[in-house]
Order: C-alpha cells, then structure tokens, then sequence
C-alpha cells in the first residue's frame, strides 16, 4: 500500500511539474489560443552545429508555412543565469522567446533526455518530440503538423 501512495505522489508531482513549466511557457511567449510553441533545447555555450542543425530544421519549415501568425519559437536555454542567457542570445542572435533550463526540464517535461524540438499546443499538449541526431523525417513531421 506504501509503494502505491509513493508511485501516486510521484505521478502527481510530475503533472504538476508539467503544468507549471506549460504555464511558464505561456506567460514567457504570451501564447493564446489556437497557437503553438516549438521549444528547441540549446545551451549557451552551444556549438554551431548543435544549434543550427534543429533551427535550421525549424526555419526551413517556417519558410514553407503560408500561415505562421500562430507559431512561437522558443528556446530553453541550459544555464544557470539570465547573463548566461545574455550570452546565448548574443552569440547566436536570438530574436525569439526563452527560459532557463537549469538540466532537468525535458525530465520534468516526461520526454526523452535527448529531446532536439517539442511542439506544443495550446492546451499543453505536446504534439509532437523530434529525438537529437533523428533528423532524417523530422522537417516533414513537423510542416505536417503546422499546415493549417
């Protein structure tokens, strides 16, 4: 009976845990409804490729979109300080949205540790998770996804 209560706590921590990090999610990117967030996974001190590699995937599907007026891109950066971020948003010239991410957020999440690009959608939901290094089908998963 113990072991029961515990995996309960467990679990309801965890949806918690995702409700809290969604509700960031929305006041960060003021999100409303019928919209979506495409959260990429970075680091400040990211190499080039590891960067470019999903936003190029990104921006390549943005470019195909006729209707982008409901997406939002953010980035969870894994730092420990908004200078940290400073420095990421310079270095790779960010203009879209951001959130620290101190290690353990894709954790929280309940996606895979090597998560490359989430989609959500407005209620939370997560539509799809693009797998680092998984690239190969992932531009037209994720334009399948968005064509609206």
């Amino acid at each position: 009976m113990g072991k029961i209560i515990i995996l309960l706590l467990l679990f309801s921590a965890s949806q918690s845990a995702n409700k809290s990090i969604f509700n960031d999610i929305k006041n960060v990117t003021e999100m409303k409804g019928g919209e979506y967030v495409i959260a990429l996974y970075q680091s400040a001190g990211s190499c080039i490729k590891c960067y470019y590699q999903p936003m190029g995937i990104v921006e390549a599907v943005m470019k195909k979109l006729k209707h982008k007026e409901n997406l939002k891109i953010l980035a969870f950066v894994n730092c420990n300080r908004k200078k940290e971020m400073k420095v990421f948003k310079k270095q790779f010239d960010w203009k879209h949205y951001m959130l620290i991410d101190k290690g353990n957020i894709r954790k929280d999440l309940g996606i895979h540790i090597q998560s490359a690009i989430t989609v959500f959608n407005d209620r939370g939901e997560i539509i799809l998770n693009i797998i680092d290094q998984k690239y190969e089908d992932a531009p037209q998963k994720l334009y399948d996804i968005l064509k609206f």
